[in-house]
This record gives C-alpha cells, structure tokens and sequence, in this order.
C-alpha cells in the first residue's frame, strides 16, 4: 500500500478518468439493476433490421442507456453553485469525498482537487467535462434559483 498522497493522487486520477468516460459516451447505466457498465463490457444484440445495435446488461440483460453527468451528480455528497453579479451559473464545485479524504471537482479550475491532512492532489479535466458538469448543473440551478 502506497502513502496517503499516492493514494490521493490514484483517487483524483480515478474520478477524473471516470468523468471523462461519462462525457466520451462511453459508460452505460442499466435500467433494472442500476450498474454501471463500460460500453466494451456490454453484450451487444444485432437488430433485425440491420440498423443499429443494442446494448445489453451482462448481469440481467436489460437493454442499457448511456450515462450522462446528471445521472453522476444524483450521486455527489454536495454541490455548489459560483454565481456572477447577474445571478447567471459561472462555475460550479462539486464534493465526492468527505472526512478523509476531501475531493472536489472544480470546473473553474478544470480538475479534481483531493485534500488528506497535509497532503494535496490535483488530476486535470478537459474543458468538454467541465462544460458538461456546468450544463447539468445549470439545470439543477434553474429549477431552484
């Protein structure tokens, strides 16, 4: 087992990774059993009129949907909103880890940012991620504001 700042560090990089999948289409969520399932680990059904495929849960074979960052966020601990003068969404910080270690996902610093004690670490996100973290965001924003 590494120290806490490798395993801070392997946590950041984990959830940055996973963020990125999500915004590349390439986590599905099942329906009935709730899993989540990487796209190349699904069982996929030719359609009989050759037109497309569907995507199949290999633990209860539903047919699967793609993971959005909304779906992500009903799992968060707590989110904030970082408001302008104009009451518009600017950016937004995100809590996925609390009381050792602390993770937030920044979208105006574009990463994950992990506190353990004394030790800090960062896993950068692409402005695509962080786009679509502030549009799922601003939807939850809209219907509180």
């Amino acid at each position: 087992m590494g120290s806490t700042k490798e395993e801070l560090q392997s946590s950041c990089k984990g959830i940055a990774e996973f963020l990125e999948n999500i915004a590349d289409g390439n986590v599905l969520i099942c329906p009935e059993c709730e899993n989540e399932i990487n796209k190349e680990d699904s069982i996929i059904e030719d359609d009989e009129d050759d037109v497309g495929s569907t995507k199949l849960c290999p633990e209860c074979g539903a047919e699967l949907r793609q993971k959005e960052m909304s779906d992500w966020l009903t799992d968060v601990l707590d989110f904030n909103f970082v408001i302008n003068r104009q009451g518009e969404l600017k950016d937004s910080e995100i809590c996925v880890g609390f009381g050792g270690p602390n993770i937030w996902v920044k979208t105006d610093g574009r990463g994950v940012y992990g506190y353990w004690g004394a030790d800090e670490a960062y896993a950068g996100l692409t402005g695509e991620v962080c786009s679509q973290i502030n549009d799922a965001m601003e939807e939850i924003y809209e219907c509180i504001k």
